[in-house]
């Protein structure tokens, strides 16, 4: 039996159909909320993972501790050209700051583009006329900024040498300083250091190869303020002092200055010293108390040193303030050690050698010619020579110190932490970790480096560029062609 197909009835009522059609948008409508849902609890529970095969995105501990441990907002402003070349690199960064801490508020303004913006930003932060290109930190009443030329390091080798006509960037340095800057402005309140004056010192309002203005910089940058010190008319350290620096005395200290800068250390005082070659005796009195041995000599280490008197420093110790990379760079040393014995003597002094010559090493004493071509006198040592000591001391029995735990950097070479050596990164990263370690900030003692910038090269020659020419001209687009052209004959046939 056959039935016509105008008289077939529907497959569905009209019912069933209003009611398939109903759960339809119900299950839609579902969807919907779920994935809103979803969106919703995304947005305040989520994580973040780097799939990059490098650890170029990776923050150190340092940052994340830092991040983490801001409790009011701090304003930054990226005040830039996005033409310039280190902006990508800036955006990117900044934006993960702004992901890992939601204290972090972001803006940027682009100067060339918004002049009334601009306007405002130098007017509100006192910004000379032609600024530009920088990173503003702002909390606390306080304001700090990042310049584009901190950013990054300059790799000027092959200019010098003559291989090449350009100057590359070799690191991006904007990890370092954005940390930085974010504990300055956020930190309750900053730190005083004290600069003894009035011993021939390098100077650190001066910027100068011998100057010491890199270093008072970096101080600043690390929420250090800095004032002068003169204890020949000062009775005492000021109960403020959070960090003695003795950088190069070449006069020898009054018995006066001796017994305060003992007193200040003696309440848990905390002393970054360092001497060099010129420097006269009287500071070995005070040293000797601590465990310190310092020697009347200039290190020498051949396979080590340049004809200029750079003594560079790989042999490290395990503590805390010498675990960067980099090599240290020194202008002939003398020897700073822990003195034979001393254990026996203080219980609670912990002396530890930071950093050394190699096996090479000789401690010259014999003066006749010149201070800087001493000979090697029969009873002066060899092998690796300590060139620098930390010490740490807590508190005394029965004795409740003032400032807490006493600490002494000493380094037998000043000028390491003069303005043409600080340029050296490892010189740098050695002044930060020490002033971290003297002023008791362990979570900052994680080290910040550079980033290497990634650079791909392609070598061509002519005559593969001839092919790649052809085929990016003809053959490319000569294949769409004939792929085409043989679909159209197929459907013509």
């Amino acid at each position: 039996m056959s039935t016509e197909s105008g008289n077939s009835s529907p497959s569905f009522s009209t019912g069933r159909r209003w009611f398939i059609g109903f759960h339809v948008l119900l299950a839609i409508a579902a969807v919907a909320v779920i994935l809103m849902l979803v969106n919703y609890l995304s947005l305040r529970h989520y994580t973040r993972h780097h799939v990059s095969d490098s650890e170029q995105g990776e923050f150190t501990p340092t940052t994340l501790q830092v991040l983490k441990s801001l409790t009011n907002d701090v304003r930054v402003i990226i005040y830039f050209n996005p033409e310039e070349p280190m902006y990508p690199y800036v955006s990117s960064m900044l934006k993960e700051y702004a992901a890992l801490s939601p204290h972090i508020k972001l803006e940027s303004v682009n100067y060339a583009t918004e002049p009334a913006r601009a306007a405002e930003i130098i007017t509100q932060f006192r910004l000379g006329a032609g600024s530009r290109d920088m990173v503003l930190f702002a909390a606390n009443d306080r304001m700090e900024f990042v310049s584009e030329g901190q950013l990054s390091d300059m790799d000027m080798s092959e200019l010098l040498q003559g291989k090449s006509k350009e100057v590359k960037r070799k690191a991006f340095k904007g990890e370092l300083y954005f940390t930085a800057k974010l504990l300055s402005v956020s930190s309750a309140r900053p730190y005083n250091a004290y600069y003894l004056t009035g011993h021939k010192e390098h100077d650190p309002t001066q910027d100068s190869e011998l100057g010491y203005k890199k270093f008072i910089d970096l101080l600043a940058a690390s929420n250090v303020r800095t004032a002068a010190l003169d204890l020949q008319r000062t009775k005492e350290v000021p109960a403020d002092c959070d960090l003695l620096v003795i950088a190069g005395p070449i006069h020898e200290p009054t018995t006066e200055e001796l017994e305060r800068v003992e007193s200040y250390l003696g309440s848990g005082g905390r002393l970054l010293l360092l001497m060099n070659i010129y420097t006269r005796p009287g500071w070995e009195r005070t040293l000797a108390k601590w465990g310190i041995a310092t020697g009347r000599d200039v290190v020498f280490d051949e396979p080590n040193m340049q004809e200029s008197g750079t003594l560079m420093v790989e042999n490290r110790g395990s503590h805390p303030i010498v675990q960067a990379k980099d090599r240290l760079y020194l202008f002939y040393p003398r020897s700073v050690g822990k003195m034979p014995g001393f254990a026996t003597q203080v219980d609670s002094a912990q002396v530890t050698e930071l950093f050394s010559t190699g096996p090479a090493g000789e401690a010259r004493t014999d003066f006749r010619k010149d201070v800087l071509t001493p000979y090697l006198a029969p009873a002066d040592r060899k092998g690796e020579i300590p060139l620098a000591v930390a010490v740490e001391k807590g508190g005394l029995r029965n004795v409740t110190l003032q400032r807490g735990t006493t600490r002494l950097v000493v380094v037998g070479d000043s000028h390491m932490l003069d303005n043409q050596y600080m340029s050296a990164p490892g010189n740098e990263e050695f002044a930060r970790q020490s002033i971290n370690w003297l002023l008791d900030r362990s979570f900052l003692l994680g080290a910040i480096g550079p980033r290497a910038f990634t650079e791909y090269q392609l070598s061509v020659s002519n005559s593969q560029m001839t092919l790649l020419r052809w085929i990016m001209l003809g053959a490319m687009p000569g294949g769409v062609f004939a792929f085409g052209l043989l679909v159209w004959l197929r459907r013509r046939r």
